[in-house]
């Protein structure tokens, strides 16, 4: 439900819900992916989001981190986040239990600092 917040473009959380549903539809191979910044997601956030990846035909769920080249809104580069939060690693725990059919992998860019533990994978 943030989609649109977070974009800054309305109606894109609707075009993301439909674009999912084609996929869904046509049986299209696919593998979603989330940008984390801990100012545009918070814990919850995640654990909505688990609930559609977990509910999707999808076997995977990356969580990729934010990077600040070409980021022009200087409220996200005071906040770069490198490291996951405890309470972002805990909401993926989370929903990792949840739904345990969903590998749920952190994508780090080498210079990230290791996640805390936690009971999902990280992947390179």
């Amino acid at each position: 439900e943030g989609y649109d917040r977070i974009t800054g473009t309305p109606g894109s959380g609707r075009s993301a819900q439909e674009s999912l549903g084609l996929l869904e539809a046509e049986q299209v191979p696919f593998e979603p992916r989330t940008t984390l910044h801990p100012r545009l997601l918070a814990p919850g956030d995640l654990e909505r989001m688990a609930e559609v990846a977990g509910g999707s035909r999808s076997s995977a769920w990356i969580i990729q981190p934010f990077r600040p080249q070409g980021c022009r809104d200087p409220h996200l580069l005071e906040q770069s986040p490198s490291v996951l939060s405890s309470a972002h690693a805990e909401a993926l725990a989370l929903a990792r239990r949840r739904h345990p059919h969903t590998s749920i992998h952190v994508r780090g860019d080498g210079a990230s600092a290791p996640l805390p533990a936690c009971s999902f994978r990280r992947s390179a």
